[in-house]
């Protein structure tokens, strides 16, 4: 019995160099176009987005359209939301008109239209799809957008300062946090808003399903924004000094497992990160271990 290898080439010799490119052109150009109607069809299929006044308002900045809407009753937890109506709608197609003068083939099509829902339906439940695919609130639009007059407005109304961006059910695609977005910015101002009105230091932002890729916290996310160098060390030693972040804390990688720390990171030189980043994490890893006066005392230094 030949080898793989031998049958191939004999095939090659008795089909010849040119049946050989033809074939081939004819594999790429059937994966190019499998390619270009997949992208198509997820374009199409793409969730589709809604906004609420109160989002929009932030997303401007328009601090006293914020009030009013608050004022006449306005969640301020409704913000984007982006739904599967396109995947709903083929799901749950409406009967298509029959052709005049073709009824035996509008029969055939919509026996095939009505099995293929069937399908789709028993794989994917409409119920499934009804669930939001994401969620943005207007206090997270606000803090990215770098507008405080915005970010205190929604505050006052009682937008909680944890919640932000979510992907997919409760999450599990990834999120982020109002704090997260305002560090990347290097909103200082939005910073120190969002710690007073309680936010989290350690929530930042998790990728991959349920956080298994990665789960970074807002003093790791500062050391990396794309921002000026005073800018940053501000948002830093906001985050140290009024959120009390832990320059020692982990983050985690993969599954869980733990990541440098923001002091360790900022030590690495092959990171190549400013030497001002170490002196101000070590200054206050220093301060943490010797209690609240220590941590006082390099606030004072600061």
């Amino acid at each position: 019995m030949p080898s793989v290898r031998e049958w191939l080439g004999r095939s090659h010799e008795k089909m010849g160099v040119a049946d050989c490119m033809a074939s081939l052109a004819r594999v790429v150009a059937a994966l190019l176009g499998y390619t270009v109607g997949g992208i198509a069809l997820l374009i199409w299929l793409a969730p589709s987005a809604r906004e609420s006044e109160l989002y929009s308002a932030s997303a401007t900045g328009d601090a006293a359209a914020i009030a009013t809407l608050l004022e006449r009753g306005a969640s301020p937890h409704v913000g984007q939301v982006s739904d599967w109506e396109p995947l709903l709608r083929l799901l749950q197609p409406a009967q298509p008109p029959p052709p005049a003068g073709n009824e035996e083939y509008a029969m055939v099509v919509d026996r095939l239209l009505l099995d293929s829902c069937s399908l789709l339906q028993q794989a994917w439940p409409p119920e499934f799809f009804r669930r939001p695919f994401s969620t943005t609130t207007p206090l997270w639009i606000a803090a990215e957008l770098g507008h405080t007059e915005s970010v205190h407005a929604l505050l006052a109304g009682g937008a909680s300062p944890n919640a932000g961006f979510t992907a997919g059910p409760c999450g599990s695609i990834g999120w982020s946090t109002p704090l997260h977005v305002a560090v990347v910015g290097g909103h200082s101002g939005i910073v120190s808003a969002l710690l007073q009105a309680g936010a989290d230091p350690y929530a930042g932002e998790s990728a991959g399903p349920w956080g298994l890729a990665r789960v970074d916290t807002p003093l790791s996310t500062a050391l990396l924004a794309d921002v000026p160098l005073s800018t940053a060390l501000d948002v830093m030693e906001t985050l140290l000094e009024q959120g009390k972040a832990d320059p020692s804390r982990h983050g985690s990688i993969f599954v869980g497992l733990p990541g440098p720390s923001p002091l360790e990171e900022a030590e690495d030189e092959q990171r190549g990160h400013p030497v001002e980043f170490r002196r101000l994490l070590r200054r206050y890893a220093t301060a943490a271990a010797d209690g609240s006066e220590g941590v006082a005392a390099a606030a004072g230094q600061g």
